[in-house]
């Protein structure tokens, strides 16, 4: 006579019980979620800041002492919002200084004395700013020794003129300030 296995049969039964509750379960759960949830629409949206440099630069030939160096360096806001702008343009080699000068364009940026220039007024979308410089000034007493080639490094970032909280900023360096400190 065969011999049964009752504790393999109730192993059985409590396996098939236990995937026949399972789905039963899933699918209320799933017809209560697909029921009493509703939708929502994101109110939020993301205020697009994007600059790029748009330069006038005319070199030179050869530097000479006393050369004045056309080098114009403008922001265009590419995004989609109004956006406060600031820029740094400098010597890629400081020592550089010693015997050329950037004139920079004080009656629409501002020194901020941090190594940034920032624009006084917000820029509009597709528009281009004021020059933050116009030229390379080399001194009329730089000697041929002391002149070689250099590089002007420009670089900007604009961030948006309206706050988290919904404030308006006054100025740059204000909006510049405030997402520092919101980091």
């Amino acid at each position: 006579m065969p011999k049964r296995h009752p504790k393999r049969w109730t192993i059985l039964a409590i396996a098939s019980a236990t995937a026949v509750l399972s789905f039963s379960g899933a699918g209320a759960a799933w017809a209560f979620v697909s029921t009493a949830c509703s939708t929502v629409e994101n109110p939020f949206s993301i205020i697009s800041c994007k600059a790029s440099i748009i330069e006038d630069f005319q070199p030179p030939q050869t530097i000479i002492a006393g050369a004045e160096i056309v080098k114009k360096v403008a922001v265009l806001n590419e995004g989609e919002s109004d956006c406060f702008v600031r820029a740094s343009v400098s010597f890629e080699d400081e020592n550089c200084k010693d015997w050329a000068s950037i004139s920079f364009n004080s009656a629409d940026w501002e020194d901020g004395g941090d190594g940034y220039r920032y624009l006084k007024t917000a820029l509009a979308p597709g528009l281009e700013s004021p020059p933050v410089c116009t030229q390379v000034v080399i001194s009329p007493d730089a000697s041929k020794a002391q002149i070689r080639d250099f590089n002007v490094i420009a670089f900007c970032e604009t961030t948006p003129t309206k706050g988290r909280n919904g404030a308006v900023y006054s100025n740059a360096q204000e909006a510049f300030t405030a997402r520092k400190e919101s980091r």
